[in-house]
């Protein structure tokens, strides 16, 4: 008998016996699907529920490989359970028992209480897929129908305890039902237990107020009314959003006149960046909240947001407390940050993502500044995520003409590279203005500040002043301390240890639970901790001055505070506060923002020594990191699950894509090899999902066409060994495997490739995403052999199938090609117009990398027209755009642009300084050429010498086959020329034109063009439009100058005479 238990952990026992589950985590969730329903399911139903975010033919052969590690687990017994067949799947035989079907049997039949007994945990306890969600809540609808029934049943045969147990349970489950409330009220006055019944109340309205702004219903009141008269609790008491005890500034009067500075600046529409550095407990929160009250007194817009330990975090979670404050319903892009949930697919390109979602941020800021100056403290910047920084750059560079003060405070220890790196990147740009680094307080401030805090002898004032070096908040602890009776604190940990044990248990549970939790939290969490009298707790917490309530939220008064009180933790009781706060996050998590919540209950998890749960939430966070383009906190997040279950081969499939995506190929590759070890030789599934994916990504996250044509060999090799038919996947292999031979393999190979797919479709509809890749891969064969407009027809059908797909990134991908191979051919009209139509698509889509790009390509389409004006407008656009994302490699890409446009303009001095700019900034560029180019504008500009330099430092350049490395000496010789007719040598310049004449006119009659173009492809991942050379144009210019030293030497001989 195969016994299957979803309800805790996942279980199975054959005949008795435990059986070993499968490594994969996704194997293991399938079976729990097919348990939970029974019957036949499609397998194109069961592949999209489990792998939402890949394509169809890659989670299709995840599902085989899923059903293959069923199989291997459940052994013997595997054939007479698990029934499968080409096109559905099913959990059936007898005898098969499940118990969440059981339970629903015995609810059914009215046994209530043996339902109950079943249930050993939540509906499978470590898993968090957007769907267990759904069936989790599904359960605990019937779980709670079940437990109502059997508190009535229990009150029927007079077992009034075993009712009371129901109904609290039941109340617990769900703490807004008021049915449940009255039952537990009624039992416990029952019993004698009035006041405990009170408190009961109690809580239910505090619930209510604080999550749902309502009050509970009126025969709720009346019962409350009748166990004890009036009402002692306010349903209506308004919640206090501010509890912020300050003491008095000393000492630091010169840093906030400096401050006052930058701010008066930033209201007068001036707006910069100041950091404020200092030891932890020097005074940097405390200097901003008096430039926060000067900002407020003028009715500016603040908004404070403290980073959390790093450890904990999601990806953007200190940015995402300043949106909070910003967004409305209409900005979706922006309001991603806040959710951050697995529910959003991950970035198609996040390259394209990050770039979009941080302009989005620049644009809620700058509308709310339009409003009133806004002043933006981010505190605490050493111990925020990767991805909150480089929106802190990004952001930092675009205040400068907005009203707003962006204000970075950040301790000195512990060191991190990544945030001297973010803070040196707003310097270069001019943004960061201001560095502030605090002293220590002189011990004239430190006997003021002590003295303000509370009464003491001078004696006393004196050894804390000794004691405190300086600390502003060492020296305000020990003080307190010592006025409530404590001896002469030497340390901040023995004064939060004197407060601490001052307190009340449930003051003392509120603040540990606040420490370990490392933020402040709001009061539906207050109100979610299991404590008797959460706001008593908090009221005498506050009362003992460690904590404060900021903007109606709880926490410690300094950071420091919470973290020596969670030193003071011993291992038991810490673990088991952490176990608490994540179940406590879980059970308000729930289906809909658990994705923005993972890493914080994976942490929490992990520091309860509940690994085996963690791994889930790992997997949400990474999917989460993964939608808004935070690659590096994703990758984080992959390993970690790694270090608790090594053999999921899936995982390291993730880290490897995500490893491509960030560019990272011999990371990716070390990744993947891997997945491939803990892969079994038999595992055809896992084997064709895991080359297929890895061919796509290789065609997008790194050009690497020759290794994804490898990719697809193999998957096609699995294939062909494979027993079970997978069309789809065949289909896919061989379309990418096409793409691949037609840019970096065979062509020829590349049509048959075709043809075989044609005869596999026969008259099946292709989906829109393989007429796509077909066309691409039928349009790079043509480019390859130089038949550049039989190219259009095939890239404009797979541009228009990549928006039917929804996928405007790829369609771009077609068009720019097209617009490239109407270059090549000198059909600029048609490229122009191409280039129009990848702008209506990048721009609305807010792909601004893209739009870069295309606006770099109009500009060389029009400098190419003579339309130079025009070509002007193109470059501005572009470099604007490369300004406000903050990539200087793009704005590398402008000044190149714009140094071939004054090229073109005779203006070699504007050219030679725009060229030298692109090379600085190492722009996407052929490096050989631009330095040519560079060195024929010097020597136009009569910098012989300069020119001369730059030729040596081309021949240093690496030269690749994308270099067109035969054109270069054609350049030189020109160059060698130009010098020699203005030095008056016209022989040797006759010579060196020559030369360069009869390599352009050899250029001009090959057909290697097509050639050249895809090696250009595959070292810049992009059509090599601003690098396209134009033999007729060259072979033009080099004839005038040819005539010219004949014309010169004309008048040499009749000077002569």
């Amino acid at each position: 008998m195969l016994t299957v238990r979803l309800m805790g952990e996942l279980e199975i026992e054959n005949d008795g016996r435990p059986v070993v589950l499968p490594n994969s985590r996704r194997a293991r969730l399938l079976l729990a699907w097919l348990a939970l329903h029974p019957g036949r399911h499609p397998r194109s139903r069961l592949a999209a529920l489990l792998w939402p975010d890949v394509l169809d033919t890659s989670a299709r052969a995840n599902l085989r490989s899923a059903l293959w590690a069923l199989r291997v687990s459940l052994g013997e017994a595997g054939p007479g359970y698990l029934i499968t067949d080409p096109e559905g799947v099913a959990l059936v035989g007898k005898p098969l028992t499940v118990d969440v079907r059981e339970f629903v049997r015995l609810a059914g039949e009215g046994q209530s209480e043996a339902a109950v007994a079943l249930c050993r945990g939540e509906l499978l306890d470590g898993f968090d897929d957007e769907w267990v969600y759904r069936e989790r809540a599904e359960h605990q609808h019937r779980l709670a129908l079940a437990l109502r029934a059997q508190t009535r049943q229990a009150e029927a045969r007079g077992r009034a305890d075993a009712a009371l147990v129901a109904a609290q349970r039941l109340l617990e489950l769900e703490p807004f039902d008021e049915g449940a409330c009255r039952d537990v009220m009624r039992l416990l006055a029952g019993r004698g237990e009035t006041n405990e019944a009170l408190q009961v109340y109690a809580s239910l309205v505090r619930r209510m107020r604080v999550e749902l702004d309502c009050v509970p219903a009126p025969e709720t009141k009346t019962l409350a009314s009748k166990l004890r008269g009036p009402i002692p609790v306010n349903d209506s008491r308004p919640i206090e959003t501010s509890t912020v005890r300050t003491h008095p500034m000393v000492d630091r009067y010169s840093e906030l006149t400096r401050l006052r500075e930058y701010w008066h600046e930033a209201r007068n529409g001036h707006g910069s960046v100041v950091a404020v550095v200092g030891e932890g407990g020097i005074g940097k929160t405390r200097l901003c909240d008096e430039l926060q009250s000067d900002a407020e007194h003028v009715g500016a817009l603040v908004i404070t947001a403290a980073a959390g330990p790093l450890e904990v975090g999601r990806p953007f979670a200190l940015w995402s407390e300043v949106l909070a404050e910003l967004v409305d319903d209409t900005d979706d892009e922006s309001a991603r940050l806040l959710s951050v949930s697995e529910n959003a697919r991950p970035a198609v390109d996040p390259r394209l993502e990050r770039s979009r979602l941080f302009e989005s941020v620049v644009t809620v800021i700058a509308r709310a500044a339009r409003v009133r100056p806004l002043l933006i403290v981010l505190d605490d910047l050493h111990r925020t995520d990767v991805s909150s920084l480089e929106l802190a750059v990004h952001v930092g560079r675009r205040v400068a003409r907005m009203p707003v003060l962006l204000v970075l405070t950040r301790r000195r220890q512990p060191s991190r590279p990544d945030v001297e790196a973010a803070l040196g990147a707003l310097r270069a740009c001019g943004a960061l203005r201001l560095v502030l680094d605090l002293a220590p307080l002189s011990d004239t401030g430190m006997r003021n500040l002590i003295r303000s805090v509370a009464e003491l002898p001078p004696s006393t004032v004196e050894q804390i002043t000794a004691a405190a070096g300086g600390s502003p908040l060492l020296a305000v602890e020990a003080g307190l301390a010592c006025a409530r009776g404590a001896d002469i604190i030497v340390g901040l940990t023995e004064a939060v240890h004197a407060a601490l044990y001052r307190l009340s248990p449930p003051a003392r549970r509120l603040v540990e639970l606040l420490a370990v939790a490392g933020r402040e939290i709001g009061r539906a969490e207050l109100l979610a901790m299991r404590l008797p009298e959460p706001e008593r707790a908090e009221t005498e917490a506050l009362g003992a001055d460690l904590l404060q309530i900021r903007d109606g939220l709880l926490g410690f008064r300094h950071a420091l505070l919470a973290e020596a009180v969670y030193g003071d933790l011993r291992d038991p009781l810490r673990a088991q506060l952490h176990d608490e706060f994540a179940e406590l996050l879980r059970r308000r998590a729930g289906h809909r923002d658990g994705g923005s919540r993972a890493a914080e209950i994976a942490h929490h998890l992990r520091a309860a020594g509940r690994d085996a749960l963690a791994v889930g939430q790992l997997v949400r966070a990474a999917a989460a990191a993964r939608a808004v383009a935070a690659l590096p906190e994703a990758v984080g997040f992959l390993h970690e699950a790694t270090t608790i279950d090594p053999y999921d081969h899936e995982l390291f499939i993730e880290i490897a894509e995500v490893q491509a995506w960030r560019g990272l190929l011999e990371e990716s590759d070390a990744a993947f090899a891997r997945a491939l070890e803990l892969t079994a030789p038999d595992d055809n599934g896992a084997l064709i999902s895991a080359w297929l994916r890895r061919g796509r990504w290789l065609r997008g996250g790194i050009c690497h066409p020759r290794e994804s044509r490898r990719s697809y060999c193999s998957a096609l090799d699995v294939l062909d060994r494979d027993s079970v038919a997978d069309p789809a996947a065949r289909l896919e292999a061989l379309a990418g495997l096409a793409w691949a031979e037609a840019v970096a393999g065979d062509p020829a190979r590349c049509n048959e490739l075709l043809l075989e797919l044609t005869r596999l479709l026969g008259r099946t509809v292709p989906s829109d995403l393989l007429v796509h890749d077909i066309g691409v891969a039928r349009a790079h064969a043509l480019l390859r052999a130089g038949r550049f407009e039989d190219s259009y027809a095939p890239l404009i059908a797979a541009a228009a199938a990549a928006g039917r797909s929804g996928r405007p990134e790829m369609g771009y991908s077609c068009l720019i090609n097209a617009t490239s191979a109407a270059a090549c051919v000198g059909d600029f009209d048609r490229a122009l117009d191409f280039a129009e139509r990848c702008l209506a698509l990048v721009e609305p889509n807010g792909l601004l990398r893209l739009t870069i790009y295309t606006y770099s390509a109009r500009a060389t389409i029009l400098r190419r027209l003579g339309r130079f004006d025009e070509a002007e407008t193109a470059c501005r656009l572009e470099a604007d755009l490369a300004d406000r994302i903050g990539r200087p490699d793009l704005e590398g890409l402008a000044c190149h642009d714009r140094g071939l446009l004054a090229l073109a303009r005779n203006d070699p001095v504007r050219a030679a300084a725009h060229l030298a700019r692109a090379l600085e900034l190492h722009a996407p560029v052929s490096r050989p050429h631009t330095r040519l180019w560079r060195a024929e504008a010097l020597t136009l500009a009569t910098r012989f010498d300069d020119a001369a330099d730059e030729l040596s430092a081309t021949a240093e350049e690496p030269i690749t086959p994308g270099d067109f490395p035969d054109m270069l000496q054609a350049r030189v010789d020109r160059i060698h020329g130009l010098i020699a007719t203005a030095d008056g040598n016209y022989p040797r310049a006759h010579t060196h034109l020559t030369a360069a004449l009869s390599a352009w006119q050899r250029q001009a009659g090959t057909d290697e063009a097509g050639q050249r173009y895809s090696a250009t492809i595959i070292d810049l991942g992009r059509p090599p439009l601003s690098s396209l050379p134009d033999p007729q144009h060259e072979c033009a210019a080099i004839t005038t100058d040819l005539a010219a030293i004949g014309a010169s030497r004309g008048r040499s001989s009749e000077d002569a005479s």
